[in-house]
């Protein structure tokens, strides 16, 4: 079935449909007394307590990779932390000297 909108809205056969699944949960949950409410509200903030701890150590980590990308970029243009004990090619052309 196609609505007058851009989007292609497609028959549920008798499923329950996003928009009524949300509408049927909201009104069960506001519904249910503040007792009933107390064990969900306390995972949501044990959850969210570990999702906060989750983004900060993400946000550290990402923040020490780039200080290391940064240091190693650095290393790279100005040839710190390079084995000097490395033999490079010579030339064996003897140039003339000007006196």
């Amino acid at each position: 079935v196609r609505n007058s909108s851009s989007r292609c809205y497609r028959l549920s056969y008798g499923k329950v449909g996003f928009a009524d699944l949300t509408k049927t949960i909201a009104e069960n949950w506001n519904t249910l007394d503040a007792d009933a409410k107390i064990p969900f509200i306390n995972m949501a903030r044990e959850e969210k307590k570990l999702y906060r701890a989750k983004i900060d150590k993400w946000k550290e980590d990402k923040k020490l990779n780039k200080h290391k990308l940064d240091a190693g970029t650095l290393d790279a243009v100005t040839g710190a932390n390079m084995d000097r004990s490395a033999s490079f090619p010579t030339s064996s052309i003897k140039h003339d000297t000007i006196n």
